[in-house]
């Protein structure tokens, strides 16, 4: 048992505490490519403020002379394993190299602000390169081996992976080909403390929607294959310098595995969990790759000079769709002069890049010419820079108007990005048998900004 001075000690380090910048944390999961992750991301940091495995080793040891020492009951033992940890990596800003599972992560979030990384891969591959992993491994560099830990390293050793996968069930040595290879990406991502045991008590179903949710957490992540690409991506998330070539670490002579046959001996049981957080990874990073580079590509385009021309001396200006489409989500031009137009769809959300007269109070007004279907009228949302905004409702020039206020703070950059959010889109053909399958919803005529309200013009 621990002492009581030790008991207080941990409970008043359990308090959360705010850090005065976010420490940027790689969840490293085995043979996912985290060796040359880690470098890259510890190219932009000193050595001194990175939690290295060589750190984390070291407070391993102290903790096991005090464990030794009878101090630390077996049913603390994680928690002030992790908890020591936890107070090492508080002075430092980046974490890498160390596998370490969500649950130390979740202890350093309670006490800092946390940019989390991890790189997933696909599961059958991971399995086929831990198999060979353990294979290359001497014997004689195993530490202390249990028998079972041997029998395991030595049947690796010995057997074809089809063979191997088909003697792991049935062998005393069962448990630590599970903790090696039993949904290892999903156990890593998970709240939960996963032996076996817990395994079976919490069931497929809440493990999944725990590991999901937490993936929905993680800042940056992707798949391996996209290695390359993801660290452009993040560097230029980040402000960083573009990364260059990636320095393979740990080679592993992985590429001559990754053949059909050798995939498919992998036994299904054990990545069937790996494989659905595996696919929402790839969906995930999906999303944020096309949002870095519509951002960063509007930040240049912004700043390009001339580009809110439109806004100089007039106190009122129009956008045609007759000009450049300044916006995304819409369809090809229809009509011919004052008369174009651009339906918005196929997707369910549409941006419009408008240029305002910086850091005064701007109204635009938005003439609609059409909507697919009536109800789309009531059921629109808009927002101005990402706030839901009401607008004012008119009518004009055969169509209907709506106004929206836009205030000196948010016309501060000289444009505004307007946001136009149905709730459905649907075709001419779904309505009325018209050969037009496009998805449609508000059909837009121009745009007008104006200095004065409505009521003034």
């Amino acid at each position: 048992m621990i002492t009581q001075a030790l008991q207080e000690n941990v409970l008043a380090q359990e308090e959360p505490t705010e850090s005065s910048s976010p420490i940027h944390y790689f969840l490293h999961i085995p043979k996912c490519g985290g060796t040359t992750f880690s470098d890259y991301l510890s190219r932009h940091f000193p050595r001194s403020a990175i939690y290295t495995a060589d750190k984390s080793i070291a407070d391993w040891q102290t903790h096991q002379l005090l464990k030794s020492s009878g101090r630390i009951s077996a049913e603390d033992n994680f928690r002030l394993l992790s908890q020591r940890y936890v107070e090492s990596m508080q002075s430092h800003n980046l974490i890498v190299e160390n596998h370490f599972e969500w649950r130390v992560m979740q202890r350093l979030e309670n006490r800092a602000k946390i940019i989390l990384y991890t790189l997933l891969r696909d599961p059958r591959e991971r399995f086929v390169s831990h198999y060979n992993h353990i294979r290359r491994i001497p014997l004689n560099e195993l530490t202390n081996p249990s028998q079972s830990v041997l029998k395991f390293h030595q049947l690796a050793r010995e057997l074809p992976i089809n063979e191997f996968s088909q003697q792991m069930p049935c062998n005393a040595f069962f448990h630590v080909a599970w903790g090696a290879f039993f949904n290892v990406q999903s156990r890593f991502l998970s709240s939960y403390d996963l032996n076996q045991e817990m395994w079976k008590r919490y069931g497929e179903e809440k493990i999944l929607d725990n590991i999901l949710s937490n993936l929905e957490q993680i800042d940056f992540v992707a798949d391996l294959k996209d290695l390359e690409e993801f660290t452009q991506l993040i560097s230029l998330s980040n402000g960083w310098l573009p990364p260059g070539p990636l320095s393979a670490l740990n080679q592993g002579g992985h590429s001559s595995d990754k053949t059909s046959e050798l995939l498919s001996q992998v036994p299904e049981s054990f990545i069937s969990l790996d494989q659905v957080i595996y696919e929402a990874g790839l969906k995930k990073y999906a999303a944020w790759k096309n949002k870095v580079l519509h951002d960063a590509t509007l930040e240049l385009w912004t700043q390009k000079p001339g580009r809110n021309h439109l806004s100089q001396s007039s106190d009122q200006w129009e956008m045609t769709f007759e000009d450049i489409l300044y916006g995304n989500n819409f369809h090809a031009r229809e009509g011919l002069g004052k008369e174009t137009l651009r339906w918005m769809g196929p997707g369910l959300e549409s941006q419009l890049y408008i240029p305002v007269r910086p850091k005064v109070t701007n109204w635009i007004s938005v003439y609609i010419a059409a909507f697919i279907k009536p109800e789309i009228y009531t059921t629109t949302k808009y927002s101005i820079n990402g706030q839901e905004v009401m607008p004012i409702g008119s009518t004009a020039e055969n169509c209907t108007v709506l106004t929206f206020p836009v205030d000196s703070n948010q016309s501060r950059s000289g444009i505004v990005q307007l946001g136009i959010k149905v709730d459905q889109t649907t075709s001419e053909f779904a309505l009325s048998g018209i050969p037009d399958k496009r998805e449609k919803s508000i059909a837009i005529r121009k745009i007008k900004v104006s200095l004065r309200p409505p009521n003034e013009r």
